[in-house]
């Protein structure tokens, strides 16, 4: 079993010139700077990074809830027993449009963002690259209230504050209250 130390992408590729590679076609997405660590939140997974390539609408719903949520929708079976678990069903329809809207807004803030270049090489080249940098993007927001910043190579600045974010959270809120609430019954005398 080996470990790959946080600050080990900086120390490659500080020292690219020594080696010979082309440094160009290559890129490294790290869960946290080298001087933070993951949050400690149990009902996390200690993956967190993996976790947000791999099911980011789940991440996404899960950090929400437990962000806004806590007093009302996290119990103590929570996210084992999540009362939205419908949201990250692949074949659900509401997860199908969480899945549009969240590349839709990642796409956006990465083109508003990064220069043409940049933009191009990450998010139009190979279609593995541009879904893992924007679920990248979606685990620099879940992470910042954890104060805690991914980072990357090519680097891609902290965007987790960008405007468009707002619209994903109210998208989440919309699908978490759509199942969460109880709705009114109505009776006709």
């Amino acid at each position: 079993h080996t470990s790959f130390p946080q600050n080990s992408a900086n120390e490659i590729y500080s020292n690219n010139n020594d080696s010979g590679i082309d440094w160009n076609d290559w890129f490294c997405l790290c869960a946290s700077s080298a001087d933070e660590e993951l949050p400690d939140d149990p009902r996390l997974p200690r993956d967190f990074l993996t976790s947000t390539f791999l099911t980011p609408i789940k991440m996404a719903a899960i950090c929400h809830m437990l962000q806004y949520y806590r007093l009302n929708l996290v119990n103590s079976t929570f996210p084992l027993d999540p009362p939205c678990s419908h949201l990250w069903n692949e074949k659900s329809p509401e997860s199908t449009k969480l899945t549009h809207a969240l590349t839709a807004i990642t796409d956006g803030i990465a083109s508003d963002s990064l220069s043409p270049e940049l933009y191009s090489k990450l998010f139009r080249g190979d279609v593995l690259a541009s879904s893992l940098y924007r679920n990248f993007l979606l685990a620099q927001y879940l992470l910042r209230p954890y104060r805690v910043h991914p980072v990357s190579y090519p680097e891609i600045p902290d965007l987790s504050m960008h405007p468009m974010w707002r619209q994903w959270s109210i998208l989440l809120d919309t699908a978490i209250c759509a199942v969460s609430i109880p709705k009114p019954a109505f009776t006709v005398d």
